[in-house]
């Protein structure tokens, strides 16, 4: 079955919601459950947000909410360990506690981190990929420069997932 091009955006999110539950149905380790093998639930995550940051256009990022992260209703938002977040803004630059940072900031920082491929894994003790960390460097000439760094979870990481295909399936989302 083919996109709707007219909704493409909002289509191309609500398949990969529906990937991600057949992802997770098979892999169940974020349930505890043995895996099924050969099936990466991390992976399929990083290519969910992979997809879901770097597909849509400038303009549908100029229409994410500006809620801080602090008002977002879910917990999980509390959680995200971010390193280093300095980056400059039209406003000055963006220091200061996890609270007083956006939705709309935190996706543009994590497009950027990956659309520049500037992405590690961590793995626990048996190999199994556990965290994401991901970073932005303003000036190529110094990568050891980072004006932002974030490491992400497993739950972390899909909560941003389901997030971003909220946002993204919303009836008034990208409408011409």
């Amino acid at each position: 079955m083919g996109y709707d091009n007219v909704d493409l955006v909002s289509d191309f999110a609500r398949r990969t919601r529906e990937n991600l539950k057949v992802i997770e149905a098979l892999a169940s380790t974020h349930l505890g459950k043995k895996p099924v093998p050969k099936v990466w639930e991390f992976t399929q995550l990083v290519n969910s947000l992979l997809g879901l940051l770097v597909f849509p256009q400038q303009e549908w990022f100029d229409k994410l909410p500006d809620t801080p992260l602090a008002d977002m209703p879910e917990p999980c938002w509390q959680n995200i360990h971010i390193v280093t977040w300095e980056r400059k803004h039209r406003r000055g630059p963006l220091k200061g506690v996890l609270k007083d940072r956006t939705f709309k900031e935190l996706a543009i920082c994590l497009r950027n981190s990956i659309a520049h491929f500037n992405v590690t894994f961590e793995c626990d003790n048996r190999g199994e990929i556990k965290t994401i960390r991901l970073w932005n460097i303003p000036d190529e000439n110094h990568p050891e420069l980072r004006d932002f760094e974030i490491a992400l979870d497993t739950v972390t990481l899909r909560h941003i997932a389901v997030t971003f295909i909220g946002q993204m399936t919303r009836p008034t989302q990208h409408k011409g």
